[in-house]
């Protein structure tokens, strides 16, 4: 089965999904909407999505065809009129099958069995001078909460996206590897530690002269920061126009279908968000000082400046 280019879109009382299928015969289409889920098909096509929130099959829902363009559009009604569904422009997320999480129980008891076992033995322990010792001991020792989660501790060091990734250095020691590390060894520095190296190389690294020959000679880069990026110019057009709404093009749309489909379990999106915000920013440096052009160290300059990448860092929300 074929996925066809398709894109969605909402108002107040509908979802509307159009679906480009050229030269086909609209009667022999198939469409099916029960709960978040929406199905079309005629072969070759086949279109399976997961939506953000419910839609109804009622007498509301319509479809149609466009002969001149190829495009069947759908209109599903919401089944709370003014909801909003959100992430509809995440077309990879909407194509990914749902994970089911586990509901059984995360503990075991494998045996119950042991008790009596157990106090017996602690009825014996009682005529010991080393049990008496330890019951006239004081036991109440400062404590601190770890500053890790406790998911650290028990399951590694982790880092990367969703801190889903750990182990990779392990094994991989190469000298480009090392040219973007600033961190000793990833693989058992906590993420305090992580900080507190990171902090300690670029202060050690700043150079108060280097500064200052920067702002006297601003000439130097006043270009730089007269560059007006292309997303600039869209912002203007999105200004200029009543709807603030950001409308994806053919191209946008073909590349967000070629993400991975998938469905991330997140446990923490403003976590993923700051990291973003790392990765965007020194993105947004590499172009601007390079006026649109990536150089062949643009990849080890975003990877220098990003904290996320070089400096291992998870910026926990």
């Amino acid at each position: 089965m074929i996925t066809p280019k398709f894109s969605v879109d909402q108002d107040q009382e509908f979802v509307k999904v159009e679906i480009h299928a050229p030269h086909i015969r609209a009667t022999d289409v198939e469409l099916y909407i029960e709960g978040d889920e929406f199905k079309f098909h005629l072969a070759p096509y086949f279109l399976r999505l997961h939506l953000p929130g419910r839609v109804v099959e009622d007498d509301r829902a319509t479809s149609s065809y466009d002969v001149a363009a190829g495009i069947i559009t759908c209109k599903l009604p919401k089944e709370t009129p003014g909801e909003t569904f959100e992430g509809l422009d995440m077309l990879t997320t909407l194509l990914a099958r749902r994970v089911e999480r586990p509901q059984g129980p995360l503990i075991e008891v494998l045996e119950e069995d042991g008790g009596e076992d157990m106090k017996h033995e602690s009825m014996d322990e009682k005529g010991d001078p080393a049990f008496s010792e330890a019951k006239e001991f004081d036991w109440q020792l400062p404590q601190n909460l770890p500053e890790e989660p406790l998911t650290e501790a028990l399951g590694g060091v982790k880092y990367g996206f969703n801190r889903a990734y750990s182990g990779y250095f392990l094994h991989w020691r190469e000298r480009s590897v090392d040219e973007v590390c600033e961190i000793l060894d990833p693989e058992i520095t906590a993420l305090s530690d992580r900080v507190e190296q990171r902090e300690t190389m670029e202060n050690g690294k700043f150079d108060e002269d280097y500064y200052i020959a920067d702002m006297v000679n601003a000439e130097d880069y006043a270009h730089v920061l007269q560059y007006r990026t292309g997303w600039w110019k869209a912002l203007r057009d999105i200004q200029r126009k009543a709807s603030s709404a950001l409308t994806l093009s053919s191209k946008d749309q073909e590349m967000m279908l070629q993400l991975p489909r998938k469905e991330y379990l997140l446990d923490d999106e403003k976590t993923i968000y700051l990291g973003l915000v790392d990765l965007l920013f020194a993105y947004s440096y590499d172009h601007r000082v390079n006026e649109g052009e990536p150089t062949v160290e643009s990849a080890w300059l975003i990877s220098k400046l990003s904290a996320s990448i070089s400096g291992f860092m998870v910026r926990v929300g």
